[in-house]
């Protein structure tokens, strides 16, 4: 006997199937857990290193090289990359996934604090920090007008 036989000889049955499908469909949707944004862990630790009036190529040599030495041998690193601009030097080290975090943030927070004996004496402490969607604005919102400064942010508000 075919679906379409039994459907014409027994519609009570197909339309009971149905009933159970869709009662089962919204039980599940309900259950469904559901956030907006996720509780997840990116495994991504920067280190900001501030020295102050050097240029891009002594932030290079002078600050980033010897962070990236000292932190290129941490264990569970993907990659490791460095940004040296005016007076700034930016390092990310990028984990593997399932990586526990926290751990590993303070292996690279051991490990810079190493470095800091070859980073030049007037040189701000290293700025270490993990990225966490959590900290992330959920808007941004940016106005113009030829309203005032306070106008626009009581309009905003």
């Amino acid at each position: 006997m075919t679906w379409p036989e039994l459907s014409i000889r027994r519609p009570t049955l197909i339309g009971s199937v149905f009933a159970a499908m869709i009662v089962i469909g919204l039980v599940s949707v309900k259950r469904l857990g559901l956030d907006m944004f996720p509780d997840i862990t990116i495994p991504v630790i920067i280190a900001t290193t501030i020295y102050p009036g050097a240029g891009p190529q002594e932030i290079e040599t002078l600050v980033s090289k010897p962070l990236e030495e000292e932190l290129s041998s941490l264990p569970g690193v993907k990659h490791l990359t460095s940004s040296s601009q005016d007076g700034v030097s930016v390092v990310v080290a990028e984990y593997r996934l399932g990586i526990d975090i926290k751990d590993a943030e303070q292996l690279f927070r051991a490990r810079v604090e190493n470095a800091r004996f070859r980073l030049p004496h007037d040189v701000e402490p290293p700025v270490i920090r993990r990225i966490d969607p959590a900290d992330q604005p959920q808007a941004i919102l940016a106005l113009t007008g030829d309203l005032s400064a306070p106008d626009l942010y009581d309009l905003a508000k």
